[in-house]
């Protein structure tokens, strides 16, 4: 599945590393530790920046959450994002520029889980992720499963992806849900602002009975997203 596919043309031959070996990886891996990752796609294992830029390069062709010092991989590019200059970013390296620089995160937390808005002049959207937030970001800008048309439009004409709230290590999502809907409550108060968000109430998933039973379900990748929202929508108890 290509995941930048989105206003970008495929990226040049020129452009393509074909030492990496992508092929090694398959999406739900778990990779134990960076120096595996680094045996896996055929690279030599770096330190310092050099490691910082080797990371953001692979962050072309697959994205993955981290667990410790574990790489869950969690989706392979079909084609590879653009290559970013770091030469000609000056201060913002850290930052990505799809969208014209709509994705205001430091890539160090790009993983992270917590509470976002999608801020156009007075239009603001208020979310949380426990995915991360560059993949929250990159569902909003595809408009994925076609839920998402309206912050997808916030994005093309400017609006800026911000974190309200990073979550510490461990946080339930209950807790995460709950800071969601406290940003909402603190950003309606404001009259000169308009929130966009279609459902005045988050759905926060309560998880009380102690003796709930859950069995595995595989879930194909694509439809991912569209499952778990369908499920937060009908108040069904899950974990991720």
């Amino acid at each position: 599945m290509d995941k930048e596919s989105v206003n970008r043309q495929p990226v040049p031959d020129s452009e393509k590393d074909d030492s990496l070996k992508i092929s090694n990886l398959s999406i739900g891996m778990v990779v134990k530790n960076y120096k595996i990752l680094c045996h896996l796609l055929n690279q030599e294992a770096k330190t310092g920046k050099a490691k910082q830029y080797q990371l953001k390069n692979f962050e072309r062709y697959f994205a993955w959450e981290k667990a410790g010092q574990k790489f869950i991989i969690m989706d392979i590019y079909d084609t590879p994002l653009e290559k970013i200059d770091l030469r000609k970013l000056g201060n913002n390296t850290g930052h990505y520029k799809t969208y014209n620089g709509t994705y205001n995160v430091d890539a160090k937390y790009n993983h992270d889980k917590g509470v976002y808005k999608i801020q156009l002049d007075n239009d603001v959207y208020i979310g949380s992720t426990i995915m991360g937030f560059r993949k929250r970001y990159i569902d909003h800008s595809e408009n994925y499963q076609n839920m998402m048309d309206h912050t997808q439009g916030l994005l093309q004409n400017g609006g800026v992806f911000e974190i309200l709230w990073i979550a510490p290590d461990n946080t339930s999502e209950n807790d995460i849900r709950q800071k969601e809907q406290a940003y909402i409550n603190q950003y309606k108060e404001n009259e000169k602002l308009h929130i966009i968000n279609k459902k005045p109430q988050v759905i926060i998933p309560v998880h009380k009975n102690k003796n709930l039973k859950f069995k595995k379900l595989f879930i194909d990748s694509r439809n991912y997203n569209f499952v778990i929202e369908l499920l937060k929508n009908c108040e069904i108890n899950f974990r991720e």
